[in-house]
């Protein structure tokens, strides 16, 4: 059970490499590979796994799941950004607000909401 651990955070660490390079297409096959057993990664990797499949979704202009997957990031880190550093915490920000429209749809928010 803990190689698998080890695995799954393996598979976390080469999405974010991916990532961090600008690779989008590469760290979001990783993060296909995470998806299955996302149940088994603590608060604070789920926080991260959720927040670069959101970022790197939202840099493949795929803005749908970036939305659904950056909100999951903000209820999974909670109000201590659990498992994200300030830079990715101010990133998630800056997309949730691009991300969501401030016109009557069903995601409409006030200007200042995030």
């Amino acid at each position: 059970m803990l190689a698998a651990c080890g695995t799954l955070g393996d598979d976390l660490r080469r999405a974010q490499a991916n990532y961090d390079e600008a690779r989008y297409e590469n760290a979001s096959v990783w993060l296909d590979v995470i998806t299955d057993q996302e149940g088994r990664l603590n608060e604070a990797q789920r926080a991260r796994f959720y927040f670069l499949r959101g970022m790197t979704a939202y840099r493949l202009d795929q803005r749908d799941e970036a939305f659904y997957f950056l909100r999951l990031t903000q209820a999974a880190a909670g109000e201590n950004a659990t498992g994200l550093t300030g830079p990715q915490t101010e990133a998630m920000r800056r997309a949730l607000t691009d991300l969501t429209p401030t016109t009557a749809t069903h995601r409409a928010r006030p200007p200042d909401a995030f």
